[in-house]
């Protein structure tokens, strides 16, 4: 079925801290506006299949959940093959922070969430954990028109990777300096932007979504994931490689399933609790309560929805099964009179088992050592990736090669502003921790593309 519309799904299946019925609402509205369909996805597991009716997949911050290594493959291979687009949302604290790999899912497009939270005490919003960010280098769909952003409480990001693109950096001030905060990507078919703060589109919050800039950039982040592809799947110019159908489920105004007769899909979902919660600040503590009070509103919803349809599944039920007993109730059927009924033959009685032989009654097993042997099945290999062309392998050895000179420039401007006293020793060494382990992931990504090229000469 052709169709122009552009289906927006937001995960729901991994306890994300953004939903669309509550502190995501006003997010959901300007998408609506701008001619998007935004769907909660409920699906679990997520798989290739089940992701087809949609366009672009947001997982806005997972808590307290991990994506399963099959549901990573299919999200992948969705935006790869499928021409998906993917918002990633992260928040302070990175992965450790939510307990959550939401970088082992990124980290498929060459980019992963830092465990930190970016902090400014000069160029903010008030607060330091509400930084203001200014620098959008290179150029970018999505920074178009963007002059500031109001980066709250999030996580930087590191990038290894090719076409991986870091459009927003932290100011030189920022702890941690000079480091990107959002990331884009272009692989295969699909795209990818990677945030590290989830809470730039809240609502009604200090740096939420009504912040000026934001909505506009929202807008431009979208747009810029519509893929080509899907464009033209949609027109019919190209066949997907899967089977593409409409979402088939209905919504309320509040992003609410509300099939009647159909089990609804969150159903099934397992409620996790946690008993042990570590709050670190007030602001934390308050972001808890927000979010314990959206999760109470849904699940009411989602109450009310289920008890309707069991309603309205108990009737149909009721009626069918008053429909067949009074069938049964009715008169029995008649024979004519020139035929009798059949005798009911008595049960005949079984005989008993002969005596076992002798010969068998020896109770040691025999094994007979003449069978021959089965063979055990073997699973089959997983195929190697197809892999790197030479021209591909020289393209990424020459990038990694750059970002090493840049990580040794910044490396000494460390070192400056240490001997300068603008660096305590904690940040001092919180910064060479982080270029460290930045260089060692370059260093060792350079020696795996290295040992490929030499083994594509042989």
């Amino acid at each position: 079925m052709k169709t122009s519309s552009f289906y927006v799904a937001f995960d729901e299946a991994h306890k994300p801290r953004g939903k669309i019925a509550g502190n995501y609402s006003h997010l959901k509205e300007f998408l609506d506006s701008q001619g998007f369909i935004c769907q909660p996805y409920m699906e679990f597991p997520i798989t290739r299949q089940n992701l087809s009716p949609y366009d672009i997949l947001v997982i806005p911050c997972p808590d307290f959940a991990k994506f399963s290594t099959n549901e990573i493959d299919a999200i992948a291979q969705w935006v790869k093959e499928d021409g998906g687009g993917l918002l990633a949302l992260s928040h302070a604290g990175g992965d450790k922070g939510r307990r959550s790999n939401l970088s082992e899912l990124v980290e498929k497009f060459g980019l992963s969430f830092e465990n930190d939270q970016v902090l400014d005490y000069s160029k903010n919003f008030g607060l330091e954990n509400l930084p203001e960010v200014v620098n959008f280098s290179p150029p970018h769909p999505i920074t178009e028109g963007i002059t500031s952003l109001c980066f709250r409480a999030g996580c930087s990001l590191s990038t290894v990777g090719l076409n991986v693109v870091p459009v927003a950096i932290s100011n030189e001030e920022s702890d941690p300096f000079s480091t990107p905060l959002i990331v884009t990507a272009e692989v295969q078919e699909g795209r990818v932007v990677a945030i590290g703060s989830y809470e730039m589109f809240r609502n009604e919050i200090p740096g939420g979504f009504e912040q000026p800039g934001h909505q506009e950039f929202c807008s431009n982040i979208f747009q810029w994931l519509k893929t080509e592809y899907r464009e033209k799947v949609k027109t019919g110019e190209i066949k997907p490689k899967v089977t593409i159908q409409e979402p088939t489920q209905n919504y309320d105004a509040n992003g609410i399933t509300a099939n009647v007769g159909s089990q609804p899909s969150f159903i099934s979902a397992k409620l996790n609790l946690s008993s042990h919660i570590v709050i670190s600040d007030k602001s934390d503590l308050a972001n808890l309560f927000h979010g314990l009070l959206d999760e109470v509103t849904v699940l009411k919803d989602q109450i009310k929805t289920v008890i309707e349809t069991i309603v309205s599944s108990e009737e149909q039920i009721l009626e069918t099964q008053k429909a067949t007993e009074s069938a049964e109730a009715a008169t029995p059927l008649e024979l004519p009179p020139n035929i009798e009924p059949l005798p009911v033959p008595e049960p005949e009685r079984l005989t008993e088992m002969p005596e076992k032989p002798k010969s068998m009654k020896d109770t040691k097993k025999k094994t007979d050592t003449h069978l021959p042997k089965t063979k055990t099945h073997q699973p089959q290999p997983i195929p190697d990736p197809l892999p790197m062309t030479k021209e591909e392998i020289e393209v990424e050895l020459e990038t990694l090669k750059n970002k090493l000179n840049s990580i040794e420039n910044l490396k000494d401007l460390v070192e400056s502003k240490y001997k300068n006293k603008s660096y305590t020793k904690a940040q001092y060494e919180k910064q060479i921790e982080r270029l460290s382990n930045d260089l060692n992931r370059s260093l060792n990504r350079i020696k795996e593309l290295e040992m490929q090229y030499t083994k594509g000469k042989k």
